[in-house]
């Protein structure tokens, strides 16, 4: 204390040098070292968990694909209804020159501040809306987990609604190309793994899961997705799982080794997430992606690196799904509604941040 007093005394004089702009304030001693605070370590990813959980956000349903899709006939009808809010995801290069009326283009970054800004309670469906249904399924289980509980997808993409965009999507995806390399889906063993390890820096479940989402909406949909000749030319770095509802294991179509894992078994889930690799890619497999692409966005959510295979079984072994009566898309999906056109707006100075096609 002696020693601590002299060298005040000895500053005291060099303060006043300075004109009195070193200001010298007299701590107790007890202060005068840094007291090292304890931060009690969260599972992230368990607090996200039984959060979803106790809040009823799980997506699944028996018929997952229908439940959280509108057909185009349904958004048609509705055109000029204030309850019904389309968000077109196209790039703008495409949407400007014909979309749905009083379609509205946003980005999939700003999704998540754009609906903040509209008035959620007073609309009855918010149908989000892309070329083939893969990228606004995908969206629209995010948005399912926040409980965006009105959010909802366009069947087929625009795709069902003109057959220019059918042909440049959905009638190309349709693949028969890798059948005779198909097997059945296997049952999945008894889970043994971790669930995967997150970081947002939040403590509390509602606080990781806007975190969470809001990361997801950032990322690149590449990096969502994995194309079929992505995946047949080394099926064997994906883990692939089979979650589709409508699916029958006994006829299901898919790359050797891949897992029977039916997500939308609530009483089942514990276990299927205990089989999955916490650290290796997982793929989705569904019959037409759109089902894939909500799974992927829960099991992102959690932390798991996984993909859905874009336009699903359709683009691998499109006819044997035929002959087991599986719902693939067709050109009797496609209405040929009529589309509007809206001059775009003067991008010179900050020109739009193109958005991957779905």
């Amino acid at each position: 204390m002696k020693a601590l007093k002299i060298a005040l005394l000895i500053m005291l004089p060099v303060s006043f040098v300075f004109g009195g702009l070193l200001a010298l304030e007299r701590q107790p001693a007890e202060e005068a070292y840094p007291v090292e605070e304890v931060v009690e370590e969260i599972n992230e990813v368990a607090v996200l968990k039984e959060y979803l959980e106790t809040q009823d956000l799980y997506l699944f349903t028996e018929n997952l694909e229908e439940a959280l899709s509108v057909s185009a006939n349904e958004v048609y009808e509705n055109i000029g209804n204030r309850k019904y809010h389309v968000i077109d995801l196209r790039n703008p290069e495409d949407f400007y020159p014909s979309h749905i009326e009083g379609a509205v283009l946003v980005e999939q970054a700003a999704i998540y501040d754009y609906l903040k800004s509209i008035p959620l309670n007073l609309i009855d469906k918010v149908v989000l809306v892309c070329y083939a249904g893969q990228r606004a399924s995908y969206i629209t289980g995010l948005l399912r987990l926040m409980g965006v509980d009105n959010a909802y997808f366009l069947r087929w993409g625009m795709s069902a609604w003109q057959l220019p965009i059918a042909r440049d999507n959905w009638l190309r995806n349709l693949s028969n190309d890798y059948a005779n390399q198909m097997a059945l889906p296997v049952a999945a063993s008894e889970g043994v793994n971790e669930l995967p390890v997150i970081f947002t820096f939040q403590t509390t479940g509602r606080e990781i899961l806007n975190a969470r989402i809001a990361e997801l909406l950032q990322e690149d949909f590449a990096n969502v997705r994995v194309r079929a000749q992505e995946l047949m030319t080394d099926p064997g770095q994906f883990q692939v799982i089979v979650s589709d509802p409508v699916a029958i294991k006994d006829n299901f179509p898919v790359p050797g080794g891949s897992i029977w894992l039916p997500m939308f078994d609530n009483a089942a889930i514990e276990n299927n997430l205990a089989t999955l690799p916490a650290f290796n890619p997982i793929v989705v497999a569904s019959v037409t992606g759109q089902t894939g692409g909500l799974v992927a966005a829960f099991l992102r959510t959690l932390g798991y690196d996984a993909r859905f295979l874009s336009a699903g079984v359709s683009t691998l072994a499109v006819n044997p799904l035929r002959e087991q009566n599986y719902k693939v898309f067709s050109q009797g999906e496609i209405r040929n509604f009529r589309t509007t056109q809206t001059e775009p707006p003067d991008l010179t100075a900050a020109p739009a941040r193109a958005i991957a096609g779905c």
